[in-house]
């Protein structure tokens, strides 16, 4: 709880420093726009999204509601919109697709099911160190199936992970066992990156951009655009640099593989889950929703008298606030977009970056660039929410569909593993007391390969899949 104490304080003070710089910043830039006049009262939908998810970064329990009160104040009252179109959001699939994974997440953590995956995996990792990292980002891997957002994974594995170190014999700041610690981290963050509902700035992207543009995109697709030369490439070179940087022989045997049968509660979620993830696999040949997928498996793990969640009061459990805030942020950005002052902000920007219609590959560097700055500024989470702003004129200035504009930014997620632009990771290293030279030398040695290295690899991926001209 200390660890978790100074997690959440030092995310207080990226929050401080986020509410203080982003507002000026935004606001500083549309006070120079030419032609436009008054006060930028568009402002505060968008300095107020940031807001809630900076408290929701720093475990304030209201950051929710906090979301959708300011919604109705910056709509109702400063720009005058009325609320069918204020809460429009509720009726957006991506809310309800995230509603439905919560209730996934809840029943396979209540039951038992995601504690006995990752000490299964994690057992039969082997005795060797470079074969316990690969078995914990396995794990982590695996968890973004059932359990969505990052934190939510991190706080699940790493007290396993503590526990396993312990048995391991590696002391406390050890080099081995800083490595284990990371590469649950690492395992719950990377890789899931490239599963639609497995991560706040996906189900962000997914529903800005359904709002904005009407395009939704499937399990399958985005899975198949962002895993096979990104996520997994970007996962092996950080087992490898995790590897090299921390190799640390174990002093003890690890421990044995859970023993028993599983519960019924757990052969339940895992069967509705393991139907979830196969129908989500193959959207692209029954072309069902994915939201109706995600509410179907909710459905039955909420059934009486044989669903695992059947006696369970959910809400006391689920990650509602994650839920609302989602709500107010996709809003918020649709408002943003009404008053008019995000076609101006976004013509602005793009009048000031460079872009060819012959020049894809600049192109995907200008844009997976400018990504990157929006993480900076607004974390990872929220950059979707701005970053969907722009898409509409960066597509005209360069000639490509919305979706591979939209789809650029995932390299500049997956890249930036850097404490202040990932909540979900710095609260995980306070929490677990990893120190920051250790994660800084990893995420400069993991960025620069990265870019070298598999930025190329996807713009070609993305190339051939139709996404880039």
């Amino acid at each position: 709880m200390k660890g978790l104490r100074q997690g959440i304080i030092q995310g207080s003070v990226q929050g401080g420093l986020t509410i203080l710089i982003a507002p000026l910043v935004i606001g500083a830039y549309m006070f120079s726009i030419p032609g436009l006049s008054g006060f930028p009262y568009a402002i505060l939908p968008i300095a107020s999204a940031v807001l809630a998810i900076i408290l929701f970064c720093k475990g304030r329990p209201n950051s929710g509601v906090f979301a959708l009160v300011a919604l109705y104040l910056c709509g109702e009252i400063f720009t005058g919109t009325p609320l069918d179109i204020v809460y429009s959001t509720f009726y957006v699939n991506a809310v309800w697709m995230a509603f439905g994974c919560f209730v996934l997440g809840v029943a396979a953590t209540h039951s038992g099911l995601a504690d006995r995956l990752a000490k299964r995996v994690m057992a039969r990792a082997g005795t060797g160190y470079a074969s316990l990292i690969v078995g914990l980002v396995v794990a982590g891997f695996l968890l973004s199936l059932l359990v969505p957002t990052a934190l939510a994974r991190i706080f699940l594995i790493l007290p396993i992970i503590i526990a396993l170190a312990d048995d391991l014999g590696y002391r406390a700041q050890s080099r081995g066992r800083t490595g284990l610690l990371f590469a649950g981290i690492i395992g719950a963050l990377v890789p899931s990156y490239a599963i639609l509902p497995a991560t706040i700035s996906g189900i962000v992207l997914q529903g800005s951009a359904e709002k904005l543009f009407s395009i939704k995109f499937s399990y399958g697709d985005y899975f198949m655009a962002n895993f096979p030369a990104l996520a997994l490439p970007a996962t092996i070179v950080a087992v490898l640099l995790l590897i090299y940087l921390f190799h640390e022989k174990p002093s003890v045997q690890p421990p044995a593989a859970p023993s028993g049968p599983l519960t019924s509660r757990e052969i339940w979620t895992l069967v509705i889950a393991a139907g979830a993830v196969v129908l989500w696999a193959t959207d692209h040949a029954h072309r069902l929703p994915v939201t109706w997928i995600a509410i179907g498996a909710a459905t039955l793990c909420l059934l009486p008298a044989i669903g695992p969640l059947r006696d369970v009061p959910v809400f006391q459990f689920m990650r509602a606030r994650t839920w609302v805030m989602l709500i107010g942020v996709v809003g918020a950005v649709t408002l943003f977009n009404m008053t008019g002052w995000g076609d101006a902000v976004s013509a602005s920007v793009v009048d000031g970056l460079t872009f060819s219609h012959a020049a894809s590959g600049s192109n995907y560097a200008v844009l997976v660039l400018l990504a990157m700055i929006v993480s900076v500024v607004f974390t990872v989470q929220a950059a979707p929410a701005v970053f969907a702003t722009l898409a509409k004129d960066m597509g005209l200035a360069t000639g490509w569909p919305i979706e591979g504009v939209l789809m650029a930014q995932v390299a500049a997620w997956v890249f930036l593993i850097l404490p202040y632009t990932i909540p979900a990771l710095l609260i995980g290293m306070r929490t677990c007391g990893l120190r920051y030279r250790h994660v800084l030398s990893f995420a400069i040695l993991y960025f620069l390969i990265g870019v070298i290295a598999i930025l190329p690899l996807q713009f070609w991926w993305l190339h051939q899949l139709g996404y880039i001209p």
